[in-house]
């Protein structure tokens, strides 16, 4: 008897270990909640989907997969002309999940806005599951096309829309949106079951390696950095050969270094980047300097920063040196150190 007792408290110690974990990495949230995000990402406000997009992501629940990668690919019908308020079930534009559903909308700009399609690519990487990497390789090939090299246009307005630059939230481009789709995608990577798998939805990376346009290349760079394989290093050191704009030649080197964890040559053309005369490739410089978990890094940003004067990456490089010194020296908390 005492035997069955012991199993039967085993059983239940163990069941609920196990719950333990899968709550620990996917926090339970209730079911209000989580229905008034979900609804709120389907007919708010822009500024509201991205609120939702945000309590969603913190949630770090696996249930809201479906609404992000329905969020991301946005409305995927177009209506003709204006007879769809006669017919909606014709030219209207339903949500995918939800066929029948009373509410409908049409492909208003807010449903694609670039900023809306960043913050959810983000979250999809985030809860960190296996099928978000197809909509996500879906998506980047949908809008990629529509992103050019800004350097073949002579007038700056046009230019600029294809610069990863902004002052305001509003003034997100697609081009940001769909270089947090290749960093996306590059943390996903590990989820699949073989590294078959792995290293053949990395040809997406590889691919966008040979954009026209630097922002992506770079972003591509990322997405390797962040599936984190020595493999990967010949895709980067060949694309750095051939590699003209600085930008991207930081994003490379960054991406090498990280994975490497080397001072190596590839370590040392990284420093010399933080002397550059774009502020924009300094920057740069500094996030991959204070990311590569090597101890001169600290040394090599102070000196940096000593001859800085932008204040943007003044801070940049402050909070890379802050980065370097807690992986230096990590801080414990009370219940750790006992």
């Amino acid at each position: 008897m005492l035997k069955v007792i012991i199993t039967a408290f085993s059983l239940i110690l163990f069941q609920t270990s196990i719950m333990s974990m899968d709550t620990f990495t996917f926090r339970k949230v209730s079911d209000s909640f989580f229905e008034r995000q979900v609804f709120l990402l389907k007919y708010g406000s822009k500024a509201e989907k991205i609120a939702a997009v945000e309590a969603l992501r913190s949630a770090g629940t696996k249930s809201a997969l479906r609404p992000l990668i329905l969020s991301l690919k946005g409305m995927d019908i177009d209506p003709k002309d204006m007879s769809g308020y006669k017919n909606p079930k014709q030219y209207g534009v339903f949500r995918a999940n939800y066929p029948n559903d009373a509410y409908f909308s049409f492909n208003l700009p807010e449903h694609n806005a670039p900023l809306l399609k960043f913050f959810v690519a983000r979250a999809i990487a985030e809860i960190g599951d296996v099928s978000g990497i197809e909509p996500l390789i879906e998506v980047y090939n949908q809008y990629t096309k529509t992103i050019q090299d800004p350097n073949k246009f002579d007038d700056p307005v046009e230019a600029a829309k294809y610069r990863p630059t902004f002052r305001e939230p509003e003034d997100y481009k697609m081009v940001l949106a769909v270089g947090e789709m290749l960093r996306s995608i590059g943390s996903l990577l590990h989820t699949l079951p073989t590294k078959a798998e792995m290293f053949e939805k990395a040809k997406v990376l590889k691919d966008a390696m040979n954009h026209e346009n630097y922002y992506i290349r770079s972003s591509a760079a990322d997405g390797l950095r962040n599936f984190d394989r020595t493999e990967t290093i010949p895709w980067l050191e060949e694309a750095l050969k051939k590699e003209k704009s600085d930008y991207a030649k930081v994003a490379y080197l960054s991406a090498i270094v990280s994975i490497s964890i080397a001072e190596t040559d590839h370590y040392l053309d990284l420093i010399t980047y933080l002397k550059n005369v774009d502020p924009g490739v300094r920057y740069r410089a500094s996030q991959g300097v204070g990311s590569s978990r090597i101890e001169s890094a600290e040394t090599f940003l102070e000196q940096a920063l000593m001859l800085e004067e932008n204040w943007l990456v003044r801070d940049r490089m402050r909070r890379d040196i802050d980065s370097v010194k807690s992986f230096k020296y990590p801080q414990f908390t009370p219940r750790q150190q006992r």
